[in-house]
């Protein structure tokens, strides 16, 4: 866990977006959008970590729409696989079993 996700986790999420703009100030521009993905992510992660698993799941679809947004097909692996760990968390297994297929897919292209 990198300094980011402690501090994250610590504050239960509630800074990330904070974070977020003092770390990407302007997220349209070019280069920005993927590390809002990847923060968004650590968000979710932390939500996770703390049990808050619709949370999680909220930051890590808004993870996977910016990743297909920007043509991210790994962003795009890594947020599914991050979404149904929540699902499976949540005990949504069917979903969690639908998102683990669509990343293998995705990582086997």
């Amino acid at each position: 866990m990198d300094v980011l996700q402690a501090t994250l986790a610590v504050s239960g999420g509630l800074q990330a977006q904070e974070l977020l703009h003092a770390v990407v100030p302007f997220p349209g521009e070019i280069g920005h959008r993927q590390i809002e993905a990847s923060l968004l992510v650590m968000e979710g992660s932390a939500h996770d970590d703390l049990k808050r698993h619709a949370e999680a799941q909220k930051s890590f679809r808004q993870a996977l729409a910016l990743n297909r947004k920007i043509g991210s097909r790994s962003g795009e692996a890594n947020a599914l696989m991050r979404l149904a760990n929540a699902q499976s968390s949540a005990g949504q297994y069917a979903s969690a079993i639908e998102n683990y297929q669509l990343s293998l897919r995705i990582l086997r292209e």
